[in-house]
């Protein structure tokens, strides 16, 4: 056998989701007569079912095979943040696909998510921690990504699947037009503090990464270089939040003097903490290189950019 029909075989044996699905959209496409005619039969439906989703089990299981290779390649911070995509677009795609056929369910797609949300941090979690504990018995965890999609995660969560069960406005599980106001005016702003968090987030991980181990730098260093940029990037955002929908130059720069004058007392002590060396021996610093800096102020400017461009696009949104 040629190496050319090796590799063909390899491949196939590696990708034999990809036909499997195929051909359950093409019988399913073809015969919508038998899945009918099964609706009325318990038998025959709960073994199509089964059929189904097991097909679809294995496509996501696929999909998300196929985003872990290329978050390895593009490294961790890209890879988090492909993965994270990949899969709400999976379910974002399920739920719209089942909302467009059918009946009309208003409800379908806030009782999906909230299916979802209770599967996610509940079941699926437990069952990671519980395997994770009997395979490797001791674990480490990054409490800093699982606290920013849990700030992200339960806000929404009370606002669009527990708060409508309390309210009195409208009969049922429903918002009254003002609540959904309100909830539509919260969503952006937890976006735009989700988004800023990740930034940051991904900022001081590859800054600290860079400064030990590419820049050859002491822990101490990496240490500060991460401080420096947390506290710059809330700086910033400090700025970008002068208005939360128009843009930071429109808002005026001087029209705020105390935080202009807040902003260089915290810059001053930052300096201090830095660079005193009396500050470096009570906690732990050390002076930081103008490179690393540099690299602080790049992911500050990133993050000024960001929500520039999320405000421009939610107004331009709005105003559509």
């Amino acid at each position: 056998m040629s190496a050319a029909h090796s590799q063909f075989f390899k491949f196939w044996r590696r990708e034999w989701p990809l036909p499997l699905i195929i051909l359950t959209l093409a019988l399913a496409l073809l015969g919508k007569r038998g899945i009918t005619a099964a609706l009325e039969q318990p038998a025959m439906l709960i073994a199509l079912l089964t059929i189904i989703c097991s097909v679809i089990l294995v496509a996501a299981v696929a999909l998300v095979r196929h985003e872990e290779v290329l978050a390895h390649r593009w490294g961790d911070h890209a890879g988090t943040l492909l993965l994270t995509l990949t899969i709400t677009g999976l379910e974002v795609a399920m739920v719209a696909f089942v909302m467009s056929t059918g009946a009309e369910k208003p409800t379908l797609a806030r009782d999906t998510m909230f299916a979802v949300v209770m599967l996610v941090l509940n079941g699926f979690i437990g069952l990671a921690l519980l395997l994770g504990g009997m395979r490797h018995r001791e674990q480490s965890y990054n409490l800093q990504s699982a606290s920013i999609f849990l700030v992200m995660i339960v806000p929404f969560t009370v606002l669009s699947l527990v708060l409508p069960n309390f309210t009195r406005a409208t009969p049922g599980p429903t918002l009254a037009p003002f609540q959904m106001i309100f909830l539509s005016v919260m969503g952006p702003l937890l976006v735009r503090t989700g988004l800023v968090a990740l930034i940051m987030l991904a900022g001081a991980m590859w800054l600290f990464h860079r400064t030990q181990h590419a820049g050859g730098e002491s822990l101490a260093a990496a240490r500060t270089a991460v401080i420096n940029v947390i506290v710059v990037v809330e700086i910033v955002y400090l700025f970008n939040c002068r208005s939360l929908n128009h843009s930071f130059l429109r808002a005026g720069v001087f029209t705020n003097l105390p935080a202009i004058y807040g902003v260089v007392a915290m810059i001053a002590l930052q300096l201090l903490f830095t660079y005193a060396p009396f500050m470096n021996q009570l906690f732990h610093t050390a002076p930081i290189s103008a490179e690393s800096w540099f690299r602080v102020v790049a992911v500050a400017a990133v993050t000024f950019v960001a929500v520039e461009v999320e405000k421009a696009i939610r107004a331009r949104s709005f105003v559509a």
